[in-house]
């Protein structure tokens, strides 16, 4: 008999907020922008389908995974030798600046921890987290370590109150261990980028997002995606807000602000529906099938995308392309353990009972 098809979830709110970033572009003053995101979003649908498909097969799903630890490895080398040969005092890793760098290490940290939790024993689910962390400090992003922090400690309370073992208060122990002889570190680095860089301009921020509030006062159904700085800029936005001549050129630090002010409310409601699926489906599916270690990955890709939403209120970095692709990995592996788990009623190729990544009773 033919093979059912693997299911492919998400498809509607994927098309969703792509038809409203899409309809956005006829009263865009250079709709040529918005189509260029529209573009940029169907390729990270099309990374999303791809790896979605892959992952229904636990071979494909368990490399992948890999390759994200193997990929933060890389970061967290790059980010050494910035710091500690050419002195940057906010390193970057290979991407445009710190602070995309610091969302792109959540889509990787927490499904390692949830992992160790859940006792495996390779050396990556111990690994990641203090490099993810290292490499968070480095960074010298506030919210990216503080963050990071709220995660690991979210992760650790579902698992204790799932079943406390001994493993798990050993890695307790172990956690305040490194928490304690990472803090000088830390201390010493949010130090000097305080002395280069001053305490920030957090009031910038909101100047731009009470600008980007006025530009859907005014335009409720949005201004064309891509085109927010232009607009507020030419239009006078920026400057009744009192947003500087430093800021003028950037978008308001927050996605949801942005979204909203250049797709209306039709484009906001659309972008919560996009985010909110995955991450229910990731908590859920996580949680019903807590007895098999494939549940735990989910629970850990679910914090992912809970931290990087919750950045993403003081962040706009979300919107870009590589932040994006990393965003479709774990929609396709969240995509494909669950039908691995037979979330979608039949499992793909009988793998439910694979043991790949099973965990021992």
């Amino acid at each position: 008999p033919r093979a059912k098809p693997t299911p492919l979830p998400f498809k509607i709110s994927f098309f969703l907020y792509i038809g409203a970033v899409f309809l956005s572009g006829f009263q865009a003053a250079n709709p040529t922008a918005t189509w260029y995101y529209v573009w940029q979003l169907l390729r990270m649908f099309m990374a999303y389908t791809v790896v979605a498909r892959a992952c229904a097969d636990p071979r494909l799903t368990a490399a992948l995974i890999k390759g994200l630890a193997f990929g933060l490895c890389f970061e967290a080398g790059i980010v050494a030798w910035q710091r500690f040969v050419i002195h940057f005092i906010q390193a970057p890793g290979t991407f445009a600046q710190q602070n995309m760098l610091g969302i792109a290490v959540h889509f990787v940290i927490f499904p390692f921890f949830a992992l160790l939790l859940s006792g495996e024993r390779e050396w990556r689910p111990v690994a990641i987290p203090i490099l993810g962390t290292m490499t968070d400090i480095f960074t010298a992003s506030r919210a990216s370590l503080g963050f990071a922090g709220v995660g690991f400690t979210i992760i650790f309370l579902l698992s204790a109150v799932r079943k406390w073992t001994a493993r798990k208060a050993r890695i307790l122990v172990a956690s305040i261990v490194v928490l304690i002889l990472l803090s000088p570190v830390a201390i010493r680095q949010f130090a000097l980028r305080m002395d280069v860089f001053g305490v920030g301009e957090d009031g910038g921020r909101a100047a731009l997002n009470n600008a980007a509030q006025a530009v859907l006062s005014d335009r409720p159904m949005g201004i064309g995606a891509n085109n927010l700085v232009v607009f507020a800029n030419v239009q006078g936005y920026y400057e009744r807000a009192d947003v500087g001549n430093k800021n003028s050129i950037t978008f308001p630090h927050n996605i949801y602000w942005v979204t909203s002010a250049e797709t209306g409310y039709f484009g906001i409601i659309a972008l919560l529906i996009f985010l909110g699926r995955p991450l229910l489906l990731a908590l859920s599916c996580g949680w019903q099938n807590r007895q098999d270690r494939r549940g735990d990955v989910l629970l850990g890709l679910g914090m992912s995308l809970l931290i990087v939403y919750v950045h993403s209120y003081f962040e706009w970095i979300f919107l870009t392309d590589q932040i994006q692709y990393l965003f479709a990995i774990d929609l396709g592996i969240i995509a494909g353990l669950a039908t691995q788990l037979g979330h979608f009623g039949a499992t793909a190729n009988g793998q439910k009972n694979n043991p790949a990544l099973r965990r021992p009773d």
